[in-house]
Protein backbone atom coordinates (compact mmCIF):
# COMPACT_ATOMS: atom_id res chain seq x y z
CA UNK A 1 0.00 0.00 0.00
CA UNK A 2 1.20 3.53 -0.75
CA UNK A 3 0.51 7.00 0.67
CA UNK A 4 -2.37 8.50 -1.30
CA UNK A 5 -0.62 11.89 -1.42
CA UNK A 6 3.12 11.33 -1.95
CA UNK A 7 3.27 7.64 -2.94
CA UNK A 8 5.71 6.46 -0.27
CA UNK A 9 5.41 2.76 0.61
CA UNK A 10 3.40 2.25 3.81
CA UNK A 11 4.06 -0.23 6.61
CA UNK A 12 2.20 -0.95 9.84
CA UNK A 13 4.62 1.40 11.64
CA UNK A 14 4.22 4.43 9.34
CA UNK A 15 0.57 4.28 8.26
CA UNK A 16 -1.59 7.29 9.16
CA UNK A 17 -5.30 6.79 8.54
CA UNK A 18 -7.92 9.52 8.20
CA UNK A 19 -11.62 9.13 7.44
CA UNK A 20 -12.94 11.61 4.88
CA UNK A 21 -16.56 11.59 3.72
CA UNK A 22 -17.08 8.13 5.22
CA UNK A 23 -14.05 6.57 3.49
CA UNK A 24 -10.79 5.66 5.23
CA UNK A 25 -7.69 6.96 3.44
CA UNK A 26 -4.07 5.95 4.09
CA UNK A 27 -1.09 8.29 4.32
CA UNK A 28 2.47 8.31 5.64
CA UNK A 29 1.86 11.31 7.93
CA UNK A 30 -0.66 13.93 9.00
CA UNK A 31 0.97 16.50 6.69
CA UNK A 32 0.18 14.37 3.62
CA UNK A 33 -3.35 13.77 4.91
CA UNK A 34 -3.92 17.51 5.29
CA UNK A 35 -2.47 18.27 1.87
CA UNK A 36 -4.62 15.56 0.27
CA UNK A 37 -7.73 16.84 2.02
CA UNK A 38 -7.08 20.45 0.91
CA UNK A 39 -6.59 19.28 -2.67
CA UNK A 40 -9.90 17.41 -2.68
CA UNK A 41 -11.94 20.24 -1.11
Amino acid sequence: MKCEECGVELTEENTYRRAMHGVEHHFCCSHCAGSYQKGKA
